[in-house]
């Protein structure tokens, strides 16, 4: 399929530079995925007007957000996160906008398909235990692993066949504060590991996250490899970026008239291992010396 729609985006039709396209953002840190359907479009040869909307993890926001790009004549929606699709998708029939989705999780086991609804996943279900695996391969003396999680079946049934994990179960995830709360009053051994969840809240409060665990000197592994140029010890995922590139060839695809609901969902193309070496470096860490030559990158992080 991405093939087919390299092949339509790279055809000689006429490119639609009056298209709108409105842009909903879950939290700032997801800016990123923006930025690489706004660079994907342009090297398509679209320069499309954005309406670029941060709800700061308000979801309450989108059906004004969604009354307003009405009122922009905005053609697509492209949204950020799970939540903010499933916000989107209750109000879509009453404005009928082509949706293309990024970073979420898993979209059948999440129930968030439907009509006129497309995009690329993250994968971040299945990638889950993997990104645990390559940590605990990467860093061989880890003896305790943190998960940040919901209480939620979903969330925790993809890294169940891991020994001894520690669920830290949010109960407040609107909250700063509770995410410190969880964090202060834990008691971390040593040779510890955080690893968060696919869920945009952790993503949204990733610095008071990273604050606790630089307290402890505790590597955090998070759900996208932007986040290791943030502060994160290591990540085995897609990117941010990468993936709104890549969605850049769905939109493109609708605005040369192929039918959204013809179009199926896209897994992403690219998932890498990313490091950071100031944080292996900080923490005192010991790094399996394979890590460095499977890694894609090796974040030098300034502070």
């Amino acid at each position: 399929m991405i093939i087919i729609l390299f092949i339509v985006c790279s055809s000689t039709l006429a490119k639609e530079n009056n298209t709108r396209i409105g842009v909903i953002l879950f939290s700032k840190q997801f800016e990123t995925a923006y930025l690489g359907l706004k660079d994907g479009l342009t090297e398509l040869g679209y320069n499309p007007k954005f309406f670029i909307e941060n709800i700061n993890g308000n979801l309450s926001l989108i059906k004004g957000i969604l009354e307003s790009f009405k009122k922009n004549n905005v053609d697509i929606v492209f949204t950020t996160t799970t939540p903010v699709l499933k916000e989107v998708k209750k109000y879509n029939n009453n404005y009928n906008f082509k949706i293309v989705f990024n970073e979420v999780a898993d979209p059948k086991e999440l129930g968030v398909l439907g009509r006129n609804i497309t995009g690329v996943s993250h994968e971040a279900f299945e990638l889950t235990p993997k990104r645990v695996e390559m940590a605990l391969y990467c860093f061989p003396k880890i003896k305790h692993t943190y998960y940040i999680t919901y209480d939620n079946p979903i969330f925790k049934s993809h890294i169940k066949y891991f020994n001894k994990v520690n669920y830290l179960d949010i109960k407040t995830p609107s909250t700063i504060l509770g995410y410190n709360e969880l964090l202060e009053k834990n008691d971390f051994r040593n040779n510890s590991l955080i690893i968060l969840a696919p869920i945009p809240e952790l993503a949204k409060n990733f610095k008071n996250i990273l604050a606790v665990a630089d307290k402890h000197n505790i590597p955090v592994i998070p759900m996208d490899n932007s986040f290791v140029y943030k502060g994160a010890t290591l990540s085995y995922s897609p990117d941010f970026y990468n993936i709104g590139e890549q969605t850049a060839l769905i939109v493109c695809a609708i605005l040369n008239g192929v039918d959204i609901n013809l179009i199926p969902y896209q897994q992403p193309q690219k998932i890498s291992l990313y490091i950071n070496n100031y944080r292996i470096k900080k923490y005192n860490l010991t790094i399996n010396p394979l890590c460095n030559l499977l890694s894609e990158k090796v974040v030098n992080e300034k502070k």
